[in-house]
């Protein structure tokens, strides 16, 4: 995998990659063939990308016409709440630029994200963007689509993707999703935001946007990598539960979910590919979690997991994962979570991570990480 690239295929992380590989271009003729593959094959079409001369609008359409456009593998878009124009432009062209990339197979889609005031003309721009991408999946092919990330301001956006009547003429969501590898779907709503709004729009009852917004998941039966995260708590049982997924990754924030269903979300019981788990701000509904982590030993190729920001009684079966200080590694001497009990479940995961991640060349985690990982998290 070329340095800097994450689980995802597409995605180059750093900046610095990127100035490397533009100062390679620099070299000869070769060298300017080799990088630009790599150079173009991510292009941050946000508009917080101002580091940039050209407006990233401008610069992706540059793009599309030339040469380079058939390197272009993924394509991220996005806006602030100041950036109006850029929705508008965005959803004057978007759909004429991605039909002049024949090789996309990522799309992300950010928000505006959090914390903002709800106005009038940020819910409009809100409105007008999600109608874009909703326009996007329905009318363009992307034949080669295998990953897409979608932030949605609040559940409620995603009911305009499932029309109740849609046209002939669109593309039958299905298709597209059934050809995903990885999904992420991140809701944007906060307590204070959605008190804000009515529970229940006109026409359109939360269950119904909850429902659409479980739809996309749904839909999507192929995947390999699965990310739902919320800002607020989101029950994903009944999401989790109609699932049947072999993922190699999954990764939760903000939900709530009984044991049971996500282990079988994991799925456990059978030989399946999952080596990377990430759980964060997660409420168990019912059961507990050294449950959870006694059943996760069964996973022979398991070789990241990770609690985040979290801290919770393990047999509290009604626990939430709440954000604690992070502990000074240098205080071992202290009593840890991790020689409590109540945490031998954890403890041992851990182990039975660092044993496969040595089975497969990769470093271990090391002391410090091993024994503070309980602590910092579960303390």
């Amino acid at each position: 995998m070329f340095p800097g690239y994450t689980s995802r295929h597409f995605c180059v992380t750093t900046d610095e990659v990127r100035r490397d590989l533009a100062a390679l271009r620099l070299v000869n003729k070769a060298f300017c063939r080799s990088a630009s593959r790599w150079l173009f094959m991510h292009i941050n079409a946000k508009s917080k990308s101002r580091t940039l001369p050209i407006p990233p609008l401008t610069r992706i359409s540059r793009i599309s016409q030339s040469p380079y456009a058939f390197h272009v593998r993924q394509i991220d878009f996005g806006y602030t709440e100041d950036d109006g124009s850029y929705v508008e432009d965005l959803s004057a062209t978007l759909s004429d630029l991605l039909v002049k990339f024949p090789n996309l197979a990522a799309l992300e889609f950010d928000g505006p994200g959090l914390p903002r005031p709800p106005s009038s003309l940020l819910q409009a721009q809100e409105t007008l963007y999600m109608d874009t991408i909703a326009s996007v999946l329905h009318y363009v092919p992307l034949p080669n689509l295998k990953e897409l990330v979608i932030r949605l301001s609040v559940t409620q956006d995603s009911a305009r993707f499932f029309p109740e009547r849609p046209s002939p003429s669109q593309i039958p969501l299905g298709d597209i999703f059934r050809r995903l590898r990885y999904l992420a779907l991140c809701n944007d709503e906060e307590i204070w935001y959605a008190r804000s709004t009515p529970a229940e729009p006109a026409g359109f009852p939360e269950d119904t946007f909850t429902s659409s917004f479980f739809r996309m998941a749904e839909a999507a039966s192929n995947l390999e990598s699965l990310s739902i995260q919320s800002l607020d708590v989101l029950d994903v049982d009944v999401l989790a539960s109609s699932l049947s997924l072999r993922l190699r990754s999954l990764y939760l924030l903000g939900v709530s979910i009984s044991s049971s269903i996500l282990l079988q979300l994991i799925d456990t019981d059978s030989a399946q590919e999952l080596s990377d788990c990430d759980l964060c701000l997660v409420r168990l509904k019912s059961g507990t979690w050294p449950e959870v982590f006694l059943q996760m030993l069964k996973l022979p190729r398991l070789v990241e997991f990770c609690i985040h920001l979290s801290s919770c009684a393990p047999t509290n079966p009604n626990s939430q994962l709440v954000l604690r200080q992070p502990v000074d590694a240098g205080h071992s001497s202290q009593k840890t979570a991790a020689n409590d009990p109540d945490n031998s479940a954890l403890r041992a995961l851990l182990e039975h991570v660092n044993s496969n991640r040595l089975a497969r060349g990769i470093r271990p985690y090391d002391d410090t990480e091993y024994r503070t990982m309980p602590r910092r998290y579960m303390a």
